[in-house]
């Protein structure tokens, strides 16, 4: 509980936490409770959804048809194989996560900022594409998984911060719950 409690007011202190939309002041802070199991689940869901959609469009990529030097495609195809395994390691989490009935902030943090970084490959991708005249087929596919992933990561917002909320809560009021975290309404 605690080392959830100290990433929770780490994440919501740090300059990144603006930077990934993560903001809440004080006062909406003293009144969170923790989220629903039912929306954690929704939350991870929807992030599984998006990591899955991302590994199968990504798979489709056909780099011998950007128009590029081999040290631009080489370069992209080891960024690409390094996030593709990214999702698929945040994918396979996923199952423990959602039968965790006391899941911290800490891991809702990195699967939310695992989401953060697959949009914005995604967006790097949609212009990579582009600019090196590669698949228009495939470029078609990167914008909706590109809106489909900042949805998902709105979603995810919201059931963050309330758990990051209502973690940092616990801390200041001192109620330490030794041994994890409260349960879920």
């Amino acid at each position: 509980m605690l080392e959830a409690a100290l990433v929770a007011i780490v994440v919501l202190s740090c300059p990144l936490s603006t930077s990934l939309g993560l903001t809440l002041d004080s006062q909406q802070a003293e009144n969170t409770k923790y989220p629903t199991r039912e929306s954690v689940v929704k939350a991870l869901r929807d992030a599984d959804y998006v990591l899955r959609r991302f590994e199968e469009v990504t798979g489709e990529i056909n780099f011998g048809r950007w128009n590029a030097p081999y040290s631009i495609v080489e370069e992209h195809q080891k960024v690409l194989a390094d996030y593709r395994s990214l999702a698929k390691g945040t994918r396979s989490q996923t199952p423990l996560m959602e039968a965790d009935h006391q899941l911290p902030g800490a891991v809702m943090v990195t699967v939310y900022i695992d989401l953060w970084n697959i949009k914005e490959y995604t967006y790097r991708l949609m212009w990579m594409t582009e600019k090196y005249r590669g698949d228009s087929d495939f470029l078609a596919k990167l914008p909706p998984l590109y809106d489909l992933a900042t949805e998902a990561i709105s979603g995810f917002n919201s059931v963050l911060i309330q758990q990051l909320a209502a973690e940092y809560n616990d801390l200041r009021a001192c109620r330490g719950h030794v041994g994890g975290t409260p349960k879920r309404p």
